[in-house]
């Protein structure tokens, strides 16, 4: 796809914080995992939040395994986005960092926003605004929806987790297609940069990530394929050291600089 997004435009508009969106269309991209040790990363940076605005919760599941349908239903996501709760009301706290969670419900977000689309589509930006953290992390379902336009027009800079797939340049142009969109609606220029995870040193996976280096767009990092890192989050655990450790936090080292 033709991709014409500048990385370097935008700027934070909510006191000092950055809030960052982890978007793809495809699943199994990383996103969520991206997004839970990218935001233990930079909790050494200052306050840090995650938002989880997938209905599927794995973040929230990763943070609250043992917990009961009622006690996420009494402050979440769903009920944020409904104006039924603030954002003092949705949080939770977390393993390292606040919490707002998922909930099942938020799949129904879009019957909302079809009858109020740009009062809800824009409420979670609102509802992050004058907050008291230096960083927020927003994951987001693999699908078009109002759960990700909602996602994209909040964010500061949208992070675009990608792995070595034959799809990964069209899944990154229908994330831009959406950005377009919510960059209308939200009245400002968004940070953009691309996060390759899982590549390996092929022929194949070169010529993938070389495609994607055309783009006017940053890219970071590598987050490697690792089985600490899959075990760590399948299991509800911190990264504590080693190279997976430093991946993260390098990455966000890289993000801060954005």
């Amino acid at each position: 796809p033709q991709i014409g997004f500048d990385c370097s435009g935008g700027s934070s508009a909510v006191g000092e914080e950055m809030i960052f969106t982890l978007a793809n269309i495809k699943g199994g991209s990383s996103k969520s995992t991206t997004a839970i040790h990218l935001a233990d990363a930079l909790s050494a940076r200052g306050k840090v939040l995650i938002v989880d605005m997938d209905p599927q919760g794995s973040v929230t599941e990763f943070f609250f395994p043992g917990a009961s349908a009622q006690e996420l239903e009494k402050g979440n996501s769903f009920t944020l986005m409904q104006g039924a709760s603030t954002l003092a009301e949705s949080l939770h706290p977390g393993l390292f960092v606040d919490v707002v969670p998922s909930v099942l419900d938020l799949c129904t977000l879009g019957n909302l926003a079809a009858r109020q689309p740009a009062k809800i589509l824009k409420r979670l930006r609102a509802a992050l605004e004058g907050s008291d953290y230096a960083h927020v992390v927003i994951d987001t379902p693999g699908s078009l929806g109002a759960e990700l336009t909602s996602s994209l027009v909040a964010a500061d800079c949208v992070l675009i987790p990608v792995t070595p797939s034959v799809w990964t340049a069209k899944a990154v142009g229908l994330v831009l297609g959406e950005m377009q969109e919510a960059q209308e609606l939200a009245g400002r220029e968004t940070k953009i940069a691309i996060v390759p995870t899982m590549f390996g040193k092929s022929k194949a996976h070169e010529e993938i990530l070389s495609s994607l280096k055309g783009a006017s767009m940053r890219i970071l990092s590598h987050i490697p394929r690792s089985a600490t890192i899959q075990k760590k989050t399948e299991s509800g655990e911190r990264i504590k050291a080693g190279s997976a450790r430093q991946s993260f936090e390098t990455l966000a080292s890289e993000v801060t600089r954005l």
